[in-house]
């Protein structure tokens, strides 16, 4: 299956890369945005499609601003892989925005994700908690991942932080495809994720399969 993964943000990029490098989906098209032109240009070397963005400001994310992030998703495939980490301003400003761009196109969205510790701080536990919310409703699926629950698992290595996730990822895919895994209840999908990363993951199928575009967008306007 083709799709296209979508990295936003430099912690985006990471869990990207290492979904490529597990080889999850060998025939994709690989897309980088980033806010900061630095880190831009050092990840774009191993992207089809690079974009730098504005950084967001103090405004909030509303569906009228979709407009932003067309440039995204010209030239892409049916299934959409955006991939980010939610609390700092970049993923959860820009990752929604594309995830809804996405999906009123009529993409099939996986959102692909992780919740900062605790220890990070109330403001970007609130940031993120918001961001929640809104990659939620954009997708048909999404994989989460709960940092605080890193602790639980045993032996993992320095520069793993994505291991969980992305082996969850692998595990679920394995047997099912995206498609399918949408349809599951959560019961079903807590079976696919590995026994020792049951703590820190979560994998939910498409909450709103049945909502129309005008009420998707209200949803969104509503949860921003």
């Amino acid at each position: 299956m083709s799709v296209t993964i979508i990295s936003v943000g430099n912690g985006g990029f990471n869990v990207a890369s290492d979904i490529i490098k597990a080889g999850i989906f060998p025939e994709h098209q690989f897309i980088v945005v980033d806010t900061d032109k630095e880190q831009l240009e050092k990840n774009a070397e191993y992207a089809d499609k690079s974009i730098l963005f504005e950084k967001f400001g103090r405004g909030k994310v509303k569906s009228a601003l979709i407009g932003l992030v067309d440039e995204v998703l010209d030239r892409t495939a049916d299934t959409i892989i955006v991939c980010t980490t939610l609390g700092g301003k970049t993923g959860t400003k820009y990752a929604p925005l594309i995830s809804l761009n996405a999906i009123l196109r009529g993409k099939f969205v996986c959102n692909v994700f992780s919740m900062p510790y605790k220890f990070e701080g109330t403001a970007k536990n609130n940031l993120a908690s918001a961001a929640w919310h809104l990659m939620m409703c954009t997708a048909n699926l999404t994989f989460q991942q709960y940092n605080d629950g890193l602790e639980h698992v045993e032996n993992l290595m320095m520069g793993e932080m994505d291991k969980p996730l992305v082996d969850a990822i692998s595990n679920a895919l394995s047997s099912h495809s995206v498609q399918e895994l949408s349809q599951m209840n959560n019961e079903r999908l807590r079976y696919l994720i590995p026994k020792e990363y049951q703590p820190l993951i979560r994998i939910v199928g498409d909450a709103y399969l049945k909502i129309t575009e005008a009420e998707r967008k209200q949803l969104f306007d509503d949860l921003a």
